[in-house]
């Protein structure tokens, strides 16, 4: 059985470097909602990809849990509290209780968004201890990074189209006018997932002659399926991401819906 050359990882990040690049052919060429579902799905496979998600995986809470972790732009991580109330009504008691009151103290216009940490310590003063708990495990759902999930990804999947815009005029932070989520937005984000994406690829495959017995050897430990092991085709078909080796050791459902560094998606 013969081992893949050893110059096939920087093949397939090759790959990847121009699918993601043609991204901004697309969009310079007019064919932005192109240009945006793709950069929508290709978050979500590198998503997938980084926490070894299962097959049957909610593929929200990745989306979101990546952007939030590793896409580096701040207007992807403020929470819409509105859009939040709306979220949790649709995810029974003791949460439509929650959306009541989020509902009941922060409305108001123009719509005041706000950092993870910044809602729940708002909160503080306002709800009971059991709803802070249940705000910041839950606040997530009303990122702008979920309303993308939503709102863009969503629509332009299941019904090629999207709204023109996540964040209305009538919206602001720490003052200012929120910023608008654009392709630009998430494109930025993208390529810093993808660069997290990178690192773990890098790391995962050893060379075929090195001590961890190359390819065969992660294939065994359930790192890459036996096919790549067997037969390492480079190339994939238009729109999809290629398919790296998946971390060690994958999720619980408590770390899916909680980031590095304490905030929780």
């Amino acid at each position: 059985m013969t081992e893949p050359p050893d110059d096939l990882r920087s093949f397939e990040l090759r790959c990847l470097d121009d699918k993601v690049d043609f991204l901004q052919t697309l969009y310079k060429q007019n064919r932005k909602e192109e240009a945006l579902t793709l950069c929508c799905v290709y978050i979500e496979g590198l998503a997938h990809n980084i926490y070894g998600a299962p097959k049957n995986a909610k593929s929200k809470e990745y989306f979101v849990k990546v952007l939030l972790e590793h896409g580096g732009e701040e207007s992807l991580r403020l929470v819409d509290p509105p859009k939040l109330a709306e979220a949790l009504r649709g995810c029974g008691e003791p949460l439509v209780t929650l959306a009541r009151a989020i509902e009941g103290h922060f409305s108001g216009s123009p719509v005041e968004l706000f950092t993870i940490d910044e809602l729940v310590a708002a909160a503080h003063s306002k709800l009971s201890p059991d709803q802070c708990e249940l705000l910041a495990k839950n606040a997530w759902l009303g990122t702008t990074a979920a309303l993308a999930y939503k709102h863009l990804r969503c629509r332009l999947v299941h019904q090629l189209d999207s709204l023109d815009g996540l964040i209305s005029s009538n919206t602001v932070f720490r003052g200012e006018p929120a910023e608008r989520i654009s392709f630009n937005t998430l494109y930025a984000a993208l390529r810093r997932v993808m660069d997290r994406w990178k690192d773990l690829f890098r790391d995962s495959f050893p060379r075929a002659d090195d001590s961890a017995g190359g390819w065969h050897a992660l294939a065994e430990r359930g790192h890459v399926t036996t096919d790549m092991a067997t037969q390492a085709t480079p190339c994939h078909p238009a729109g999809e991401t290629p398919v790296p080796p998946r971390p060690v050791r994958r999720l619980s459902r408590q770390e899916v819906t909680t980031p590095a560094g304490g905030e929780r998606p």
